[in-house]
């Protein structure tokens, strides 16, 4: 299901050229498939955009935010979540969009964000 709403995300240019409106239509298309189970132990609760990113919010549902070592699991991730947009995201990189990745504990406490920057893919 992830791979559906992420290969919709990339076919962006049916939405037009302004990156706001842009970000507000993946906005919509996406939280309206939320909550959902990315893998067996994230869930992706929903999603906005403000002043040009966009931003996931994600929970990790077997852990408290206290039972993640923040670092670690930021020095896992960056690598693999900035392959991802620079490779999948193209057309919002190129329009000049953020991408950020909020992540929660299952108590609702916030773990980390990442955010990869255009620049970041160059």
């Amino acid at each position: 299901m992830l791979r559906i709403l992420l290969g919709m995300l990339f076919c962006l240019p049916a939405f037009g050229s302004n990156l706001d409106y842009t970000l507000d239509a993946v906005v919509k298309m996406l939280n309206s498939k939320t909550p959902m189970m990315v893998d067996s132990g994230t869930r992706l609760d929903s999603s906005y955009s403000l002043f040009g990113t966009l931003t996931y919010m994600y929970t990790l549902v077997d852990y408290r935010a206290d039972e993640i070592d923040a670092s670690a699991f930021r020095d896992n991730m960056r690598p693999r979540l900035q392959n991802g947009v620079c490779s999948s995201m193209t057309t919002l990189i190129g329009m000049g969009a953020k991408i950020e990745y909020l992540y929660f504990g299952n108590e609702g406490k916030k773990i980390l964000s990442i955010k990869i920057y255009p620049e970041d893919c160059k």
